[in-house]
Formats: structure tokens, sequence, C-alpha cells
């Protein structure tokens, strides 16, 4: 909903990491500390996309196309690869892709504590803490105690979570 255009060979991300440490209390004609101080990193994504191929003959749309016709074959086979296409791009939105290049990252990807997918957007979780995603693992019944606790991990000051996701086992 928030879409931005794409420009340049890369789309880049500035991001904060740090909190500047350069202020401080002062009274009088107190000197004040001018050394600047690096605050922000910035992701790098390179574009990629993905196709579905609709493959028929010259010979099987002609047939197709007489009185005789049983269905309109070029848009039973674009509806079926339009569905075939979402279907896969489902997978790789949930799935887990950083050992693709050619995918863009999925969800899996994305939310990582570093011990899966260890650079987001060209930058180490390592270096850049504020990258890592809170990944806990449960077992046994999901109670509202628990997504409860894990909200509560998940917020930073006036930024909270806004969506849970999981798959379909986990949400029954």
């Amino acid at each position: 909903s928030r879409g931005k255009p794409w420009s340049g060979e890369t789309l880049k991300i500035p991001i904060k990491y740090q909190k500047s440490t350069s202020g401080g209390s002062f009274d009088g004609f107190d000197t004040f500390d001018t050394t600047k101080i690096n605050t922000r990193a910035k992701m790098s994504f390179s574009p990629t996309g993905y196709y579905q191929s609709v493959t028929l003959s010259g010979m099987e749309v002609d047939v197709n196309a007489t009185q005789a016709q049983v269905l309109d074959l070029i848009k039973v086979e674009m509806e079926s690869a339009m569905q075939d296409m979402l279907d896969s791009l489902g997978t790789i939105f949930y799935g887990s892709n950083a050992s693709t290049p050619k995918n863009f990252l999925g969800l899996q990807d994305i939310v990582d504590d570093g011990s899966a997918v260890a650079t987001y957007g060209g930058l180490a979780r390592a270096t850049y803490t504020g990258l890592k995603a809170t990944v806990t693992a449960s077992g046994g019944t999901l109670t509202l105690l628990k997504m409860a606790s894990l909200y509560d991990s998940c917020a930073v000051g006036p930024h909270k979570p806004t969506l849970g996701a999981c798959d379909g086992t986990v949400w029954s």
C-alpha cells in the first residue's frame, strides 16, 4: 500500500541502526561535542521478477477456433497459468529463498534472527542487530498468554507488531 517507484540499479533503503551519542547537558558557555556520529546504513536490494509461460501451438489454436469449439482455449490456458503463477509466488513469498538469488526474499528470510539468513539488504544482522527479528519456537497449544508475551517482546517504544503470520497447522 505504500509502494514507491523503483529508481536506479538497486533499491537503497536507509536505516537508522544506532542512537547518536553526541548530545548532553550543559550550562553557561560549555563546549559542545560536534563529533559526527554515523547512525545510518543503506540496505540494498536488486530487482528480480517472475514469469509463467503459456505455450500453445498454432495448430491447437486453429483447431480450437472452429464452430465445434468446446472452450476458449487461449482464455482457459491463460487462467490456468495465472493460477499456477499465483500459487508459485505464494510459495516464494511465505518460504525461505536466501539460497536462490533470483527469487525475492520470502517471509522466512525477512523475519529471521540471523540464525538462518545472516544478511538482509546486504547488511550483516550480527553488525546491524536491529535487522534481527524475534524468532520464537513454541511447542504445545498456542495460547493468548504466549501470543501476548511474544507481542510484548517485539514492541519497541511506539513500534508494535501489526501482523502475526503462521501456517494452517499452527493456526489450527
